[in-house]
C-alpha cells in the first residue's frame, strides 16, 4: 500500500509540474501575441490594412484563453485509486496476491488516464493557441512596410 502511495504521489507531481509546464507556455505566447498585437497597432495607425491581422490576434486570444481554461481544469484533476476494488477479505491465503494484482490494474490506469489528458492538453489545445499566434504573426509580416 505505501508503494501505491508513493506511486499515486508521483503521478500527481508529474500533473503538477505537466501543468506549470504548460502554464509557462501560455504565458510567453501571450508575451508574444501582445507584441504581435502592439505592432499591428502601429501599423494600423500609419494607415495599413491590419484587419485581417486583427482578427487572427482576436482568434488566438480566444484559444490561448481556451487553454488556459484547459489548463486550470487539469490541474485540479485528482488521480486517486478506487478503493472499492480491492480486496477486502484480509484473512484469505490469496490476499496480499489479489492486491497486488488489482494495485498494478489500478496503477495502470491512472498512469495511461493522466498521459491521455496531458497528451490532449498539450498535443491539441496547447498546440492549437501556438499555431493560432504564429498565424497572426505571419498574417502581420504580410502587412507591407510594417517594419517602418
Amino acid at each position: 500500500r505505501n508503494l501505491a502511495i508513493r506511486i499515486v504521489d508521483r503521478i500527481e507531481f508529474i500533473n503538477k509540474r505537466w501543468v506549470g509546464h504548460l502554464d509557462n507556455v501560455l504565458d510567453k505566447l501571450e508575451n508574444v501575441l501582445k507584441k504581435i498585437e502592439s505592432r499591428s497597432q502601429k501599423a494600423g495607425s500609419r494607415g495599413k490594412d491590419v484587419s485581417q491581422v486583427s482578427d487572427s490576434i482576436k482568434n488566438a486570444k480566444d484559444s490561448i484563453m481556451k487553454a488556459r481554461l484547459s489548463v486550470i481544469n487539469q490541474a485540479q484533476k485528482v488521480y486517486v485509486v478506487d478503493q472499492s476494488l480491492l480486496p477486502q477479505d484480509t484473512s484469505s491465503a490469496s490476499f496480499q496476491d489479489e492486491l497486488i494484482s488489482v494495485l498494478r490494474v489500478q496503477l495502470k490506469l491512472l498512469r495511461d488516464q493522466l498521459w491521455y489528458d496531458l497528451s490532449s492538453l498539450s498535443g491539441n489545445i496547447v498546440k492549437n493557441a501556438r499555431s493560432d499566434v504564429r498565424k497572426s504573426f505571419l498574417l502581420l509580416i504580410e502587412v507591407p512596410d510594417v517594419n517602418r
